[in-house]
């Protein structure tokens, strides 16, 4: 299966602009590149139907940035829900993931599973005419520091320095 272009495109635009080593690429066996993916350096993984997310199946590196594509296709809920769960925890800083919308009404993975697992839609996301979703998830930006957060609340930063308590 050749995916297509415009995710392809929207792939490579969110690698280079990362700019930080090369990147990791799940993506089932039948799934192929075109030139947009397929002249970046990057390690890959192979997604197959007896693919356990356990760390053997994981180069030892932690990357920059992780591209997991049509995974609920080869792997199932559960799994895909396991893979991206440990991909966003300990493989990777940012994750996105581009998967097939389902044409059922009874899919089998959907945009609250993308939601629970702390993704957001990514911004290339709106521009896309292909029937894929497009999720990222990047610990830089996953929490935004809330405001009562800050020394005005709570630290009396004009007394820093004159007296020790």
């Amino acid at each position: 299966m050749q995916l297509p272009q415009d995710i392809e495109q929207a792939l490579r635009d969110i690698v280079l602009a990362r700019e930080q080593g090369h990147p990791l690429i799940l993506k089932p066996t039948s799934t192929s590149f075109g030139a947009g993916l397929a002249d970046l350096e990057a390690d890959t993984v192979s997604l197959t139907p007896t693919f356990a997310a356990r760390e053997a199946a994981f180069p030892r590196d932690r990357h920059d940035l992780a591209l997991v594509i049509d995974a609920p296709d080869t792997l199932g809920r559960q799994q895909t829900h396991e893979l991206l769960a440990r991909l966003r925890n300990t493989q990777a800083a940012a994750v996105v993931a581009a998967f097939a919308r389902p044409e059922t009404d009874n899919p089998s993975w959907g945009r609250g599973d993308f939601l629970a697992l702390g993704f957001r839609q990514a911004a290339a996301a709106r521009a896309l005419a292909s029937p894929y979703w497009l999720y990222r998830y990047d610990i830089q930006d996953y929490k935004l520091t809330p405001d009562w957060l800050s020394s005005r609340h709570w630290a009396n930063p004009e007394r820093w320095g004159k007296e020790r308590w």
